[in-house]
Protein backbone atom coordinates (compact mmCIF):
# COMPACT_ATOMS: atom_id res chain seq x y z
CA UNK A 1 0.00 0.00 0.00
CA UNK A 2 1.46 3.43 -1.18
CA UNK A 3 2.34 5.82 2.01
CA UNK A 4 -0.41 8.50 0.78
CA UNK A 5 -3.11 5.81 1.04
CA UNK A 6 -2.57 4.12 3.85
CA UNK A 7 -4.50 7.03 5.97
CA UNK A 8 -7.53 5.90 4.50
CA UNK A 9 -7.35 2.69 6.23
CA UNK A 10 -8.44 3.02 9.98
CA UNK A 11 -7.23 0.38 12.92
CA UNK A 12 -11.04 -1.09 13.00
CA UNK A 13 -10.57 -1.96 9.11
CA UNK A 14 -13.12 0.22 7.93
CA UNK A 15 -11.87 2.63 4.90
CA UNK A 16 -12.31 6.30 5.47
CA UNK A 17 -14.31 8.79 2.99
CA UNK A 18 -15.71 11.77 2.70
CA UNK A 19 -19.54 10.55 2.76
CA UNK A 20 -21.95 10.94 5.35
CA UNK A 21 -24.13 7.84 5.50
CA UNK A 22 -26.18 6.21 8.11
CA UNK A 23 -27.88 2.66 8.50
CA UNK A 24 -31.63 2.54 9.03
CA UNK A 25 -33.17 0.28 11.40
CA UNK A 26 -34.46 -2.14 8.33
CA UNK A 27 -30.43 -2.45 7.39
CA UNK A 28 -30.39 0.02 4.62
CA UNK A 29 -27.35 1.99 4.06
CA UNK A 30 -28.47 5.40 3.26
CA UNK A 31 -25.85 7.71 2.02
CA UNK A 32 -26.46 11.51 2.18
CA UNK A 33 -23.37 12.97 0.84
CA UNK A 34 -19.89 14.22 0.82
CA UNK A 35 -19.15 15.90 4.11
CA UNK A 36 -17.33 18.58 2.74
CA UNK A 37 -20.37 19.24 0.58
CA UNK A 38 -22.66 19.36 3.82
CA UNK A 39 -20.03 22.05 5.83
CA UNK A 40 -18.33 25.16 5.46
CA UNK A 41 -16.12 27.41 7.85
CA UNK A 42 -17.23 30.53 8.12
CA UNK A 43 -14.63 32.33 10.26
CA UNK A 44 -14.29 29.88 13.25
CA UNK A 45 -18.03 28.70 13.12
CA UNK A 46 -18.97 25.48 10.94
CA UNK A 47 -22.20 26.19 9.14
CA UNK A 48 -23.84 23.56 7.31
CA UNK A 49 -24.49 23.85 3.72
CA UNK A 50 -27.30 21.33 3.59
CA UNK A 51 -29.51 22.84 6.24
CA UNK A 52 -29.47 26.27 4.48
CA UNK A 53 -30.34 23.95 1.23
CA UNK A 54 -33.43 22.19 2.96
CA UNK A 55 -34.50 25.69 4.81
CA UNK A 56 -34.48 27.12 1.13
CA UNK A 57 -36.08 24.21 -0.37
CA UNK A 58 -39.31 25.07 1.16
CA UNK A 59 -39.57 28.93 0.39
CA UNK A 60 -42.60 28.95 -2.37
CA UNK A 61 -40.96 30.91 -4.41
CA UNK A 62 -38.55 28.27 -5.23
CA UNK A 63 -37.71 25.59 -7.17
CA UNK A 64 -34.00 24.56 -7.20
CA UNK A 65 -30.89 25.51 -4.74
CA UNK A 66 -27.35 24.76 -4.53
CA UNK A 67 -25.55 25.91 -1.39
CA UNK A 68 -21.67 26.73 -1.85
CA UNK A 69 -18.98 28.79 -0.41
CA UNK A 70 -15.88 30.25 -1.85
CA UNK A 71 -13.48 32.51 -1.10
CA UNK A 72 -13.99 36.41 -1.73
CA UNK A 73 -10.88 38.68 -2.92
CA UNK A 74 -9.67 38.97 0.29
CA UNK A 75 -9.61 35.18 0.36
CA UNK A 76 -12.19 34.44 2.82
CA UNK A 77 -14.41 32.15 2.57
CA UNK A 78 -18.08 33.08 2.18
CA UNK A 79 -21.46 31.05 1.35
CA UNK A 80 -23.10 31.94 -1.77
CA UNK A 81 -26.74 30.11 -2.96
CA UNK A 82 -27.83 29.54 -6.56
CA UNK A 83 -31.04 29.94 -7.21
CA UNK A 84 -33.89 28.35 -9.66
CA UNK A 85 -36.89 30.61 -9.21
CA UNK A 86 -40.72 29.31 -10.00
CA UNK A 87 -42.24 30.85 -12.36
CA UNK A 88 -44.01 34.40 -11.62
CA UNK A 89 -41.98 34.77 -8.55
CA UNK A 90 -39.93 37.87 -7.30
CA UNK A 91 -36.88 37.14 -4.87
CA UNK A 92 -34.32 39.52 -3.83
CA UNK A 93 -31.39 39.09 -1.24
CA UNK A 94 -33.51 40.73 1.69
CA UNK A 95 -36.75 38.78 1.20
CA UNK A 96 -34.29 35.49 1.45
CA UNK A 97 -32.10 37.17 4.37
CA UNK A 98 -35.24 37.63 6.46
CA UNK A 99 -36.68 34.19 5.36
CA UNK A 100 -32.95 32.48 6.60
CA UNK A 101 -33.76 34.54 10.04
CA UNK A 102 -37.15 33.20 10.45
CA UNK A 103 -36.03 29.79 11.41
CA UNK A 104 -37.57 27.41 14.16
CA UNK A 105 -34.54 25.65 14.27
CA UNK A 106 -32.21 28.09 15.39
CA UNK A 107 -31.59 28.70 19.31
CA UNK A 108 -28.62 30.91 19.05
CA UNK A 109 -28.96 34.36 19.19
CA UNK A 110 -29.48 36.33 16.12
CA UNK A 111 -26.48 38.06 15.94
CA UNK A 112 -24.85 34.65 15.62
CA UNK A 113 -27.46 33.65 12.84
CA UNK A 114 -27.10 36.59 11.01
CA UNK A 115 -23.41 35.60 10.57
CA UNK A 116 -24.45 32.59 9.27
CA UNK A 117 -26.66 34.33 6.27
CA UNK A 118 -25.25 33.72 2.86
CA UNK A 119 -23.00 36.27 1.53
CA UNK A 120 -24.74 36.59 -1.81
CA UNK A 121 -27.83 34.89 -3.60
CA UNK A 122 -27.48 34.47 -7.38
CA UNK A 123 -30.18 33.53 -10.04
CA UNK A 124 -30.25 31.23 -12.75
CA UNK A 125 -32.44 29.89 -14.91
CA UNK A 126 -31.47 26.35 -14.61
CA UNK A 127 -29.11 24.65 -13.14
CA UNK A 128 -26.83 22.40 -15.05
CA UNK A 129 -27.01 18.53 -14.50
CA UNK A 130 -25.11 15.77 -15.19
CA UNK A 131 -24.91 13.22 -17.79
CA UNK A 132 -26.94 11.16 -15.03
CA UNK A 133 -29.38 14.24 -14.35
CA UNK A 134 -28.16 15.61 -10.86
CA UNK A 135 -27.55 18.95 -10.83
CA UNK A 136 -23.76 19.23 -11.54
CA UNK A 137 -22.78 21.27 -8.40
CA UNK A 138 -18.99 22.36 -9.61
CA UNK A 139 -20.65 23.68 -12.70
CA UNK A 140 -23.44 25.46 -10.70
CA UNK A 141 -20.21 26.85 -8.68
CA UNK A 142 -18.24 27.93 -11.43
CA UNK A 143 -21.05 30.12 -13.04
CA UNK A 144 -22.14 31.63 -9.54
CA UNK A 145 -18.35 32.53 -9.50
CA UNK A 146 -18.08 33.89 -13.01
CA UNK A 147 -21.16 35.93 -11.96
CA UNK A 148 -19.68 37.70 -8.71
CA UNK A 149 -16.29 38.23 -9.92
CA UNK A 150 -17.58 40.10 -12.89
CA UNK A 151 -20.15 42.03 -11.08
CA UNK A 152 -17.74 42.90 -8.26
CA UNK A 153 -15.18 44.55 -11.20
CA UNK A 154 -18.24 47.06 -12.33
Amino acid sequence: MKPRQRWLWQDSGWFKTDDSARIEKNGNLIVDGRLSDTRVKIGTRLVSVSSMECKLKRHPAIADVVVFSYQDASHYHCVCCAIVRKPEHELSQPNLDEYMLDNEHHTESNILQKLELPRSYVFLDVFPRTYNGKIDRRKVAEICKERLLSNSNK
